[in-house]
């Protein structure tokens, strides 16, 4: 468990169509992995760090501006919480680890990391 981009990659790759759907932008995987959590089961977050569960269903019968509340109350679970002295407390991953790459050059450097990596 650390803050580095491969620990993040290895946390989104645990979110799936069918355990994760309906959620609005601000839910997403991208977004929730930036702070720590693993989607465990549908609907279901855990930190593999300090053990925190956060449920995550949305009443589809609400209506948009409930729903709205509702994700917001979520987004709040995720960002604060963690148990106190949990490393992921108040520290997220990088934004930019969320970001699609902009330029070429720093998608052949991660390119080039990765070959290297699978070469040892």
């Amino acid at each position: 468990m650390d803050f580095s981009r491969e620990s993040y990659r290895e946390r989104l790759r645990t979110f799936s169509a069918s355990k994760w759907f309906g959620k609005p932008a601000n839910l997403s995987p991208l977004k929730v992995a930036l702070h720590g959590w693993h989607c465990i089961k549908e609907n279901t977050l855990a930190c593999q760090c300090c053990n925190a569960i956060v449920y995550t269903s949305i009443d589809s019968r609400l209506g948009s501006e409930m729903r709205s509340k509702a994700a917001d109350m979520i987004l709040d679970k995720i960002r604060n919480g963690h148990k106190v002295k949990c490393m992921w407390a108040g520290s997220p991953s990088p934004k930019s680890f969320a970001e699609i790459p902009s330029n070429t050059q720093q998608i052949a450097a991660e390119v080039a990391s990765r070959v290297a990596i699978l070469k040892k």
